[in-house]
């Protein structure tokens, strides 16, 4: 319980103390060549989870006044740094950078008082924290519960671990006298990591370092052939009271792969008007983008089994002549009465097209979708149903527009203004799920893409003073405690 307290105060203080200032120059202690590059902003973290007002910080302090095992003072030491991390000599209000590279991590923050943090370290050294200060030109040394090397100078605390071994005293060196036009923040990647929509949290990760889950998740969007270490990513974390927003980009630094990353996002164009207030009300979900038929074709024939997917359900249609006559917007939408978003589930897909030339052809395929036990029936003029493995599917082709799904076609009507047709305006790709039927503290969940490897995805509660860094906090610290 000794260093759980003690642990618990550090953790806490240090998000306590934090202003909103801004500095970088720290940063050139990071590798050019580092894998993952986390910015962590405590001033925003702690200005909206409000901490030092939370339970647990009240217990920490409480708890290390009255700890009696802690000697030399430590205690009342402790609780002075909680209430003014300062004393520690860190300026907490800067970004803390985190990076890995290789199987080391290391840790940068702006020293603000080089004689303050000798005093603090000294201090722990005596309390056998960690090893005694030792001083070599404009650098001090320790080492924190002989695992993780430290050193510091007026300008600049690095702290650097690794499973395999201690981070020897060289490689540390290397870091805190390395030119800044030779480090991370030199880099383009380090520009695409500040131009990241994170104002809590941004991160810089190469795809060959990542989760299998999100190279799994990356994997389709990548092109052929590229390579994980090829492939890299950018993401930022906000969090707002309501809401939780994160914003992503693929990249890559090799121009080929990025030249091909770009050409897979080219089938998509800015959304028009032509569906964004027509969206049936109370829809489960609907997503909408703008499209060249040919492109998003040759797009898809790219994508991982689905050329033989297209062939399987051409069947019955020419369904590639379909998605070539695409010019436009295209919507995706569905809806279900149940409470359960699997049950009584009503897809369909409305297209904007050049012409339906290709609907010529359905004499032609009613016949042929025979010979493939498929039954294509006309209801109407230009419109049929589809009949294949017990399935009914519904096609239509009227005022240029294409439409396929599981119920009939109906024309869509306005439906006034969209409430998201703001943040829908100059977006190639905007989705919207009605999380609600998940949860009930959910509203909505919005996805959207205006550029060549974005993705901006938004969490909404039904609260929308819901503070959901706070209650994020409080699970966290519970846990500790």
């Amino acid at each position: 319980m000794k260093y759980l307290s003690v642990s618990l105060a550090i953790v806490v203080s240090l998000l306590a103390g934090c202003t909103d200032e801004k500095a970088a120059d720290y940063v050139t202690v990071v590798p050019a060549d580092a894998d993952a590059v986390a910015a962590v902003r405590l001033d925003e973290l702690v200005r909206k989870s409000d901490v030092t007002r939370t339970i647990w910080y009240k217990l920490a302090l409480s708890n290390l006044s009255k700890n009696q095992a802690l000697a030399g003072g430590a205690s009342e030491a402790l609780v002075a740094f909680a209430k003014d991390p300062s004393v520690m000599g860190v300026d907490f209000s800067k970004a803390a950078y985190l990076f890995k590279v290789g199987d080391q991590v290391g840790l940068s923050l702006k020293v603000d008082d080089s004689s303050l943090l000798d005093e603090f370290v000294s201090r722990l050294a005596g309390w056998g924290v960690c090893s005694k200060v030792k001083q070599h030109d404009d650098l001090a040394w320790s080492r924190l519960l002989d695992e993780v090397n430290m050193v510091w100078n007026d300008n600049t605390l690095l702290m650097m671990y690794s499973q395999a071994q201690l981070v020897n005293d060289r490689t540390m060196l290397a870091l805190m006298t390395q030119p800044a036009d030779q480090s991370f923040a030199a880099t383009s990647r380090f520009n695409q990591l500040k131009e990241t929509k994170g104002d809590d949290i941004s991160l810089y990760v190469n795809l060959a370092v990542a989760p299998d889950g999100v190279k799994d998740a990356m994997r389709p969007m990548m092109p052929a052939g590229a390579k994980y270490s090829d492939v890299e990513l950018v993401a930022g974390l906000d969090f707002q009271n309501g809401s939780v927003t994160l914003s992503s980009l693929m990249f890559s630094s090799n121009d080929k792969i990025q030249a091909e990353i770009d050409k897979k996002y080219s089938a998509l164009k800015p959304i028009g008007t032509g569906f964004v207030n027509k969206i049936p009300r109370g829809s489960t979900a609907w997503m909408l983008f703008g499209a060249d038929g040919t492109t998003l074709l040759n797009l898809l024939k790219s994508l991982p089994g689905m050329k033989e997917k297209l062939l399987a359900a051409g069947l019955g249609v020419d369904v590639e002549a379909m998605i070539r006559a695409i010019d436009g917007d295209v919507m995706l939408v569905t809806h279900t009465n149940a409470n359960d978003i699997h049950e009584d589930l009503n897809m369909r897909m409305y297209a904007e097209v050049a012409n339906t030339d290709f609907m010529a052809d359905a004499d032609y395929w009613m016949e042929s979708a025979r010979d493939y036990g498929i039954k294509l029936n006309q209801l109407a003029e230009g419109e049929y149903s589809i009949h294949a493995d017990d399935t009914d599917f519904f096609m239509a082709a009227a005022d240029k527009t294409l439409y396929f799904g599981n119920s009939r076609y109906e024309a869509l009507q306005a439906q006034g203004q969209n409430a998201f047709a703001g943040e829908i305006s100059g977006k190639n790709m905007f989705m919207m799920f009605d999380a609600s039927k998940l949860n009930p503290k959910l509203s909505t969940i919005t996805a959207a893409s205006a550029r060549s490897g974005e993705l901006v995805v938004t969490v909404n509660m039904a609260n929308k003073n819901n503070n959901i860094i706070a209650e994020l906090l409080h699970v966290v610290l519970g846990q500790l405690w």
